[in-house]
């Protein structure tokens, strides 16, 4: 499964992980790879999620579990079924609010993450104009140079 699960202390919290990460890693990956569109950033982002999680197991209904380990079961036996299909037809939603936190927290791992991959970008660019033009000019034409230098890599 994942290797840092073992940071966990008791195995109710491992077991818990366990059977979050078996039902959500699904939605999840999908959730992510429609976002990024690479599959080696989508799954790094869910891992990411369940890092989360991990250190965020007490804001999870407790009653999402015996729900949860009924689905994985049911799964078992029946291929194909998705948890959406499994929750329609018990009638039973209380996965959303798990679910739903969890898709949270992958997207704002996503939006963390583009948010820092453009500032390391607009850092090397910056470094990387002065360095070609010269840092010491603030002449007019410079500065009208580097704003539309970044503007294409914005």
């Amino acid at each position: 499964m994942l290797p840092f699960w073992e940071i966990l202390e008791t195995q109710e919290e491992k077991d818990q992980i366990l059977l979050l990460y078996e039902c959500f890693k699904g939605p999840l990956y999908s959730v992510a790879f429609s976002m990024l569109k690479e599959e080696d950033k989508a799954e790094d982002m869910v891992q990411e999620t369940f890092l989360v999680i991990m250190n965020n197991l007490d804001k999870i209904d407790v009653a999402t579990y015996p729900f949860l380990e009924k689905y994985s079961e049911k799964k078992k036996w029946k291929k194909g079924l998705t948890l959406k299909e499994y929750s329609k037809q018990t009638e039973n939603y209380i996965y959303a609010k798990a679910l739903s936190y969890s898709i949270t927290i992958l997207k704002n791992k996503i939006y963390d993450s583009s948010k820092k991959a453009t500032k390391e970008k607009v850092i090397f660019v910056e470094e990387y104009f002065d360095d070609i033009v010269g840092s010491e000019e603030m002449s007019p034409e410079y500065l009208l140079l580097q704003d539309e230098f970044l503007d294409i890599f914005k």
